[in-house]
């Protein structure tokens, strides 16, 4: 478990509302870490971290910039990822098989 030290620089960290990006130092960790504090978050320490953030105790909660260096990833449709996923599988497959038939040859003569 650890204590938190200080958190500071709050920043909106979704479009929705639901996270917000602190810095934070804890009293076993002697350096200021990124924390991304979510009101979903799994663990009680970060749901608090999120309130606490979101009511002003750490400051005022900063818009959210969008970062312009950063593009998400492109996502493939199901269809074609299963098509791909199917060759690379029969490929491999058949390279397994004609590497085994080798491996065999080699070992009988």
């Amino acid at each position: 478990m650890f204590t938190l030290k200080y958190a500071k620089d709050p920043v909106w960290n979704s479009d929705d509302g639901q996270q917000i990006l602190l810095t934070v130092r804890f009293e076993e960790i002697d350096e200021d870490l990124p924390f991304n504090a979510t009101s979903f978050d799994c663990e009680l320490h970060g749901i608090d971290l999120y309130n606490r953030a979101k009511s002003g105790e750490f400051g005022t909660v900063k818009p959210l910039v969008e970062n312009p260096y950063y593009s998400p990833p492109i996502l493939k449709d199901k269809q074609s990822t299963t098509s791909a996923t199917s060759a690379t599988s029969a490929t491999s497959a058949t390279s397994a098989t004609s590497a085994t038939s080798a491996t065999t040859t080699t070992q009988t003569i």
